[in-house]
C-alpha cells in the first residue's frame, strides 16, 4: 500500500531574547526598562505563588489547582495588553493576569480554597465573575 502524505507544516517561533540574554532590538517592545523589570518581577512572583499554591493543594488545604509554571509570560503579557476598561475572562493558569489586574493573593487563595471570600473579584480587576467552587470535605 503506498504511503500518502496528508499534511506537512512547520511551526515558527519568534524570540525577542535568546537563551544567553541577547535581545533583537528590532523586536523589542517600546517599554521602559523599569516596566520590563516590573513585568519580569510579576512573572517570578507568579511562579513563586504557584509553587506555594501547589504545596497547599498537595496538603489537602485547597481543592483542584491548575499549575501555571511555564506559562507566566503568556498570561501576564496578555493581561498587560488590556486597557483599564477592558474586561478579562479568566480561565485556569492565569494567576499572574489576576495579580496584574489588581486581585490580591488572599482573594485568589480564597477562590481556590472554595471559601465565600473567593466568589467575587475586586471591581478594579474588571474580571468576569467566577463561579463558587465547592469542594467536598
Amino acid at each position: 500500500m503506498p504511503v500518502t502524505t496528508l499534511v506537512t507544516y512547520s511551526v515558527e517561533r519568534v524570540e525577542v531574547m535568546d537563551e544567553e540574554g541577547n535581545v533583537d532590538q528590532d523586536l523589542m517592545p517600546d517599554l521602559s526598562p523599569d516596566r520590563i523589570r516590573e513585568l519580569y518581577e510579576l512573572m517570578v512572583l507568579t511562579r513563586e505563588f504557584d509553587e506555594r499554591m501547589l504545596k497547599l493543594q498537595r496538603q489537602g488545604r485547597m481543592g483542584t489547582f491548575a499549575r501555571v509554571t511555564g506559562q507566566e509570560g503568556a498570561h501576564v503579557t496578555a493581561a498587560f495588553a488590556l486597557r483599564d476598561d477592558d474586561w478579562m475572562v479568566p480561565a485556569f493558569r492565569e494567576a499572574g493576569a489576576f495579580l496584574l489586574r489588581g486581585m490580591d493573593m488572599v482573594n485568589f487563595l480564597q477562590y481556590w480554597g472554595a471559601t465565600s471570600g473567593g466568589t467575587s473579584s475586586p471591581r478594579a480587576c474588571a474580571c468576569c465573575p467566577r463561579p463558587f467552587r465547592w469542594v467536598p470535605t
